[in-house]
Order: structure tokens, then sequence, then C-alpha cells
């Protein structure tokens, strides 16, 4: 068998069938090989370093800016959806295969059964026994298999319990969507991200909210790009092949969506995990917080118009937009480059000002897995969300940034995609290649290495100009374990 760079014919074939180009494989492979360089962080940023605290004023004039322009139908939302409930249901896998049977996540499950929204479903699988008669592994298999929850998506899961119904995820997101979404014609555009398989039982689902009387929804999908698939490496550091020796080809990380977002030919996007919705009861206080990001943006997008007005006049103050370009669009310039002469200095700002914007909230860390906003080093400081595993966490210096931190990225941003004329960013140039990830992960009971793209929210938006910006903690409610739903925030 005859091998191109570790790959052979057959496995060049398969790729390019799908869109991935030799040289892409052979990137991929490097990348596994050598490893990736961690990101270094400067510092947490914090109020008034990075993040903002906006007064009850500020507040109110972005609701106002909003209200503003969201008439014009500037506004969408993007929610990739197209994970599997498997991790939400990792322990209640482990006690279905008889492992685990001590769990105390699964124990607490028991105890607290009724309390679940599913609860009367499974009541009525289990009829005329009750589900708190079951044995743990009888009651393990009845939510996975006879609810289905073990393969079906996490949108179609019921979070919520009402009076008179109950609401999945995708339910919810419909929901708050209607309080500020809706242009002056009640259109409402949402985008999901959905896995190929669930396509037709999710054009089922969205059927019931099609025909809201004061709302025309305007709803697309889309898929992961198979040409956004990854390659691994075993321990030998070779490409992972199937048993059928077929080379292993992995979906590639939310980073991966970035071709999505691009498609999308929106404006100003709200980007939202299908996870972290609220009750209905709390949809207005949490929508609150949506405009005061999407004016915030607005706003932002109005003073680089206005910067760009007394650039080209000739009447403006350096200082005073570089004291802008550091607030608002986590971009501080080094000593160098203020030492540089006048024309170079605008010459650098023209080109901040030409990048995507994003403006992402951030809540008070309170321990949850994840990101936080940090800066970071290059040609200038900048912001950005990293996550631990971008960071040396055998680095006394760095370990110390990351617990000094004080903020957590909860995935609530929103994007705006369009220059000033109107016209489309190219997204996939303002990415950081070098921001890849790398885990580890078993298959057929031996380790690998897999390689992810640059996260959608980290490596691939690390170019942008990024504003944070500190928001309540009740506006992040995930559902990351079936037992989140038994949280205060989720119950009536």
């Amino acid at each position: 068998m005859t091998f191109i760079h570790g790959f052979t014919s057959q496995d060049i074939q398969k790729a390019s069938v799908i869109g991935i180009p030799q040289e892409e494989l052979i990137s991929q492979l490097s990348i596994l090989r050598k490893g990736l360089t961690p990101t270094k962080a400067i510092r947490p940023c914090q109020i008034g370093d990075g993040l903002l605290s906006l007064s009850e004023d500020e507040i109110r004039d972005m609701i106002d800016r909003f209200n503003q322009v969201q008439p014009l139908g500037r506004f969408s939302k993007m929610v990739p959806a197209s994970g599997a409930a498997t991790r939400m249901f990792k322990f209640v896998f482990n006690v279905a295969n008889g492992d685990d049977m001590d769990s105390k996540e699964f124990l607490y499950l028991m105890a607290n059964i009724e309390a679940f929204p599913f609860y009367d479903e499974l009541k009525a699988n289990t009829s005329p026994q009750l589900p708190q008669g079951l044995k743990p592994q009888e009651l393990a298999n009845m939510i996975l298999y006879n609810l289905g929850f073990g393969s079906m998506p996490k949108a179609f899961i019921p979070f919520h319990k009402y009076s008179s119904h109950i609401s999945t995820a995708l339910d919810e997101h419909f929901k708050d969507s209607k309080l500020f979404l809706k242009d002056k014609n009640g259109n409402i555009s949402l985008h999901f991200t959905i896995d190929p398989e669930f396509v037709d039982a999710f054009k089922e689902r969205i059927l019931k909210h099609m025909g809201d009387k004061d709302s025309h929804f305007r709803i697309s999908h889309s898929i992961q790009k198979p040409a956004t698939q990854t390659i691994a490496i075993n321990q030998n550091g070779e490409a992972v092949r199937t048993e059928s020796g077929e080379l292993l080809l992995r979906p590639g990380g939310h980073g991966s969506l970035l071709i999505n977002l691009q498609e999308l030919s929106g404006d100003i996007v709200f980007l939202q995990n299908i996870d972290n919705v609220g009750r209905e009861e709390d949809h207005l206080k949490r929508v609150q917080y949506k405009k005061i990001l999407g004016g915030l943006l607005v706003s932002i997008e109005n003073q680089i118009a206005d910067y760009l007005e007394k650039l080209n006049s000739g009447k403006y103050d350096l200082n005073e937009i570089w004291a802008f370009t550091k607030k608002y669009l986590g971009t501080a310039p080094s000593s160098d480059i203020l030492n540089d002469s006048k024309e170079d200095q605008v010459s650098l700002i023209r080109g901040i000002f030409h990048r995507p914007i994003r403006v992402c909230g951030m809540v008070k860390n309170k321990g949850e897995p994840g990101g936080g906003p940090f800066w970071t080093k290059g040609q200038f400081q900048t912001c950005q969300i990293l996550e631990k595993a971008q960071l040396d966490l055998n680095d006394p210096e760095q370990l110390e940034i990351l617990d000094s931190a004080t903020h957590f990225n909860p995935v609530d941003l929103v994007c705006g995609l369009r220059d000033l004329k109107g016209e489309p960013f190219d997204l996939s140039e303002f990415k950081d290649l070098d921001t890849c990830f790398i885990s580890q992960k078993s298959f057929n009971g031996e380790t690998i290495s897999v390689l992810e793209h640059p996260g959608l929210w980290n490596g691939a938006m690390a170019h942008w100009n990024t504003a944070f910006v500190e928001v309540p903690l009740f506006t992040f409610t995930p559902v990351k374990t079936a037992n989140d739903l038994l949280r205060e925030t989720h119950q009536p």
C-alpha cells in the first residue's frame, strides 16, 4: 500500500469527495503530531479592564438603541442544536449498562423523579407501576430507550413543565425570540444547526410554532458540513482507521459552524446554546439583556462610523480613538505602536475598524466548566475567550491568571457580520488557525488524539472586534446534565 504523507490514495479520494483537500489532511496530521502551542494569557479581563459594567443610564440607552433598530429586521438568532443528549444522560447510561450502580447523581435523580418535566410521560410508560417502584437499571433503561432520550437531540428533550403544557429546549427558543427579534412586519428569523438524522423530526416539531397570528417565523436550518470533519491519530502518530481500514473522520467541533454562520448572510446575529434557556416567566427579564448586548453592538457600529468620518476629515484625536478601541473593541496598542507615525497609526486603526464585531455577555464565575475572558498578546493586546485546554496549566503564572479570573463565558453573544457598507465579511479571514483543540478520546478500546477546529467563539473569532459585558447570573441557566433540570431556575 502506497502512502503519501501518511495517507493512501483511497484516503485522499474519500476526503476529496466530501470537500477536504489533500493539503488539509496533511496539515491536520502535522498539527496532531506536533501538538499545539498554548495560548498565553496576560491577565484576566475584569471590570474596567476589558470587561464593561454598564450603568443604569447606559442600560436604558442600549435598550433604546436596540428598540430603534429592531423594526428594521437586522436581528436574527442562530442556535447550535445538533448535539445529542448523550452527555446530558451520561450517568444514566452508566447505570443502564450496569456500571456505577451507587452513582450519587442517579440516586438524586431517582429521589426527585416526580420533579422532572418528563415524569408524566415516564409514568404513562410504566403504568400501572409508578416510576419510583422501578429498580435503578430499569428506570435508566426506561428513560433512555422507552422515552428515547438516549438517542434524541437535546433540542427535543422536555425542559419545563407548565400547568397546561410541556416545553422542550427548542420550544423555549421560539418563545423568547418573539420578545426581541420581531421586526415591523412581525417577522422573526431563527436558524438552527441540526444533525442530518433529525432534520425531518425538526421540521415536524417546528410546525406548531408556525401558526402564530402575530409572529411570522422564518425558520432555516443547516447541518455541520462534511468538509469540516477532522482526522485523529493513534499513539504511534498514525492516522486512525476504522475496522474496515478506512480513514476515520470525525466532527470537527463547534468551530466547524463558522461556515454555517457565514452562509446565513445575516446582519446582526445572536448566538445562543440550545440548552441555555429559561422558563416562560423569566423570558422577559432575560431578553432585556439580549437587547442590551444588541444595542451596544449598534452603538459600537455608530461610533466606528463617526470615527471614520473624523479620520477622513483629518480632525481626530488618536488618544481618544485608541481609548475607544481598548474599551469597546478589546484591542489595545503596544507602546511601540503608539510611537509610530500618525499615518501608520491611522492605517492600523482603519484595519481594526474593518472587522466583524462580537458583544459577549459574561457572568460572574461560579465554578461552571468552560472558558472565560482574558487579555492575550500579539500585534496588539486583545480580548479573547479562552478555554482551560488552550492554556499551559503547568506554568504557575498561567495557572495563577486562570485562578484569578472573575468571570465566565456563558455563550451569550451577538455578532455583527457586515461592514459599514452592508457588505458581509469573509469570516474565514478573521480566525486564528493556531488555536485548534486536541483532545483524547477512546476508539475501539484505544486512546486516540482527535483534532477540533478553533472554537466558534474562541479562535474562530480571534481577530474580531470584541466587547465583553457583565450580565446577571440569571441569564445563564444551562442544562449540561439531566439533574440540572432540578435546579430552581427550571422548576415551576
